[in-house]
């Protein structure tokens, strides 16, 4: 497992983590009689916070939803936008949200 990760993560970086993250889970399965219990608890721990990653998500994208709706003027709309992408400047898919709430309209509009 460990060179396999390594080889992956030498060639593509953190970008490869979610595939290095399969072969961790399998690992782990192949090896219960060694581990025994040690794959439920990892995967018990791995829905916890992929969890509680989706419920902080759902309430970050509320919280600018929120604020957005407030907003009738297309330049504050816009200024708010633009704050809201300068507090994730690495996360591409919260800028393409961002970038798509660019073209919802304001509330009554």
């Amino acid at each position: 497992y460990v060179s396999k990760e390594t080889s992956l993560l030498a060639g593509r970086g953190s970008a490869a983590l979610v595939e290095s993250k399969v072969h961790l889970n399998a690992f782990l399965a192949a090896n219960e009689e060694t581990f025994p219990g040690l794959w439920v608890r990892i995967k018990r721990y791995d829905e916890a916070y992929e969890a509680a990653g989706r419920a902080g998500a759902a309430q970050e994208i509320s919280q600018i939803l929120y604020e957005l709706s407030f907003l009738r003027d297309p330049a504050e709309r816009a200024a708010y936008l633009a704050r809201e992408a300068g507090r994730y400047p690495e996360d591409p898919i919260m800028l393409e949200l961002l970038e798509d709430l660019k073209d919802l309209p304001a509330g009554g509009s």
